[in-house]
């Protein structure tokens, strides 16, 4: 019986440093993630401001940003829904949900892309900056 309670004593060690090591890993991948997220929304408002766009497109991208954080909030609750939230199922529920942000992003890469080979597009880009002495990213 008393070695039965040291191995139990021992098992219980183990798991609260197994938990406070996930964690700490939580707590570092979320400062990381977060870090490069302000890093991002930074850099989307700066380059706004560069391209003399501040007062026409800032709200929209301010607005953006919020739909995207309250539509990824939805579809993170249609996969439980669809799925089922108990504790097996959270696996599959989380590779619905990246499986169905990794084919949007793919859809808005591709949509970018064929925008910008547009021509109306191209002469909208070719009109409203030619101002500007940035560096372009796309060539037009």
């Amino acid at each position: 019986s008393a070695a039965s309670d040291v191995y139990k004593g021992q098992l219980l060690c183990r798991l609260i440093r197994s938990l406070a090591l996930n964690f700490a890993v939580a707590i570092c991948l979320t400062l990381v993630i977060g870090t490069f997220n302000g890093i991002t929304q930074s850099a989307s408002g700066g380059l706004l401001g560069a391209m003399g766009c501040e007062g026409k497109y800032m709200g929209a991208s301010m607005v953006g940003n919020g739909v995207s954080g309250v539509l990824s909030n939805l579809l993170e609750f249609l996969c439980l829904a669809i799925i089922g939230h108990q504790e097996q199922d959270l696996f599959k529920s989380t590779m619905l949900f990246f499986i169905i942000v990794a084919f949007t992003m793919l859809g808005c890469i591709y949509v970018s892309y064929a925008l910008i080979e547009d021509p109306y597009v191209r002469g909208v880009i070719t009109v409203s900056y030619t101002h500007l002495t940035l560096p372009t990213i796309y060539s037009v």
